[in-house]
């Protein structure tokens, strides 16, 4: 009986090493795709730039090419920058992936970094959030990102009225975006910060968006060491909640709050 327990140690003993083998075979795999995407995406911004630095030039410089010319050129371009953009969020995704995302924080009013972004959006969004400074330290560019990218969704897939807040709970700060458009299934909700994926709202409306906004949020949000959560609206809609953890140097100065139409 004690060479039988012996024995089954042995065997098991053997087996967890295999199977720890196995994990770090993964592990690495893993790793070595998430650098793989983070070096191709980098590679490819610069002949991109070079498209769209030789496109851009050609059409400021170049006054007699004919309105033919001048067209394919501007498709060109823009085309280039599309691509440009698609090429940047996949970056930052994957350099968070792997662990090279790195932030420029400095105390910043969060209420600045919302307006902001909302000011790209006159008279679409109603503001609701502290009348004095709320004093974080963020990447103010990335978070400006981040909120600008889900008030571009909430316009291009959401109803006409879209509603961005600011409120302070135990825990941290919440910035609120949401939308009466058709709103996300459950299902939509579980894939909805996968690369690359577009809810059949999305789909069927034959909007153009590359399935990247929320993995970019994600990613910068997380960095931060916050949350990023889909939520039902309460009537309907989708209402994306981001939290951001208190710090220690961040403080808020005062009381109080508004609620306006942006300008």
């Amino acid at each position: 009986q004690a060479e039988q327990k012996r024995q089954l140690e042995d065997a098991v003993s053997k087996r967890t090493a295999e199977l720890q083998q196995l994990i770090d075979k993964l592990e690495t795999g893993e790793e070595n795709r998430k650098q793989l995407m983070a070096d191709i995406s980098h590679e490819l911004r610069t002949p991109l730039a070079i498209i769209l630095g030789e496109a851009d030039v050609t059409l400021r410089t170049s006054g007699n090419l004919g309105d033919d010319v001048s067209d394919a050129l501007a498709r060109i371009r823009d085309s280039a920058k599309h691509t440009n953009q698609i090429v940047d969020d996949m970056l930052t995704v994957a350099r968070f992936e792997a662990g090279q995302l790195r932030l420029d924080r400095k105390e910043t009013d969060l209420r600045k970094i919302i307006h902001d972004a909302v000011a790209m959006f006159p008279g679409q969004v109603e503001i609701a959030g502290p009348e004095t400074p709320v004093l974080l330290p963020v990447d103010e560019v990335r978070l400006r990102q981040s909120v600008l990218s889900l008030l571009q969704n909430a316009r291009r897939y959401g109803g006409p009225s879209i509603n961005a807040a600011l409120e302070q709970n135990n825990t941290g700060f919440i910035i609120s975006v949401e939308d009466d458009g058709p709103g996300l299934s459950a299902a939509e909700k579980s894939q909805a910060f996968d690369r690359f994926f577009r809810g059949s709202n999305a789909s069927g409306q034959g909007t153009e968006g590359s399935g990247l906004g929320l993995p970019v949020v994600k990613s910068i949000i997380e960095a931060h060491g916050g949350s990023v959560e889909l939520q039902d609206a309460e009537d309907r809609g989708l209402r994306v909640v981001i939290t951001l953890p208190k710090e220690p140097r961040m403080r808020v100065v005062g009381s109080g709050s508004s609620t306006r139409k942006s300008a």
